[in-house]
């Protein structure tokens, strides 16, 4: 934990995962971020150690070390793949294969995440920097049997921490299929908004990328219509 005091802006209940606008200075306390808290805490609280739950058995882990482990991408391939043919596009385009996973790209390993109890996966965040400045969320997926909302929000919190320390990034983006209802929730609910129509243009544009547009839709290959989301990053001066 920061030395510094760190302050509430809000009232916030138990079992609370902390985003950034809970937090007064929330970049300068972004190891706060993704911790959940065990009590009710008033705004204008001075968090302490005492306030957040202990580790639990969920360990959230960059990518890579992650795919050190024997059988490591097996998991994250499947895990993929059962959640394509769950979902369908409402998911991804298609699902991706082990070389997906692996393929290089800026800041890849520092804004891509998995959580893990002991060595079983629970769920993955793939990120990177491909373009300059923005700090990208490709995909996520998380074990059925754990979709309460709060892995998503804990890998998020990894990703918005990894994106903070890297200098130069002002804005986190995410492209998400217009059916897909719980992750447009779930992104609205950490800041993400949906961007106009010509943002959407300068967005494809940026990523090297061709598709139709309809308005603030993007219509891919597979006739699956997505919408890009954005929420800037804050950083004090």
């Amino acid at each position: 934990m920061n030395e510094i005091e760190c302050r509430l802006t809000q009232d916030l209940p138990a079992g609370y995962v902390l985003l950034p606008d809970a937090l007064e200075q929330p970049i300068l306390h972004r190891n706060w971020v993704g911790e959940v808290l065990a009590r009710n805490v008033a705004a204008g609280s001075i968090l302490s150690p005492d306030d957040v739950l202990p580790l639990q058995d969920e360990q959230t882990l960059p990518l890579y070390e992650f795919l050190n482990e024997s059988g490591a991408m097996d998991q994250i391939v499947s895990l993929d793949r059962r959640t394509f043919d769950e979902l369908g596009t409402v998911y991804v385009d298609e699902p991706w294969t082990a070389a997906n996973f692996e393929y290089p790209l800026p800041g890849k390993s520092e804004l891509s995440f998995v959580i893990v109890r002991g060595s079983d996966l629970i769920g993955f965040w793939i990120g990177s920097e491909r373009v300059t400045g923005e700090a990208h969320g490709h995909r996520q997926a998380v074990e059925p049997s754990r979709r309460n909302g709060r892995i998503a929000r804990r890998y998020w919190c990894a990703f918005w921490r990894a994106a903070v320390a890297r200098q130069g990034i002002w804005r986190m983006t995410g492209e998400v299929s217009v059916g897909n209802v719980r992750v447009r929730k779930l992104l609205a609910s950490l800041g993400y908004r949906s961007v106009s129509p010509q943002e959407t243009k300068d967005y494809l544009k940026a990523h090297g990328r061709d598709e139709v547009t309809d308005g603030v839709e993007i219509i891919g290959a597979s006739g699956r219509h997505s919408i890009v989301m954005v929420r800037p990053i804050e950083r004090e001066n």
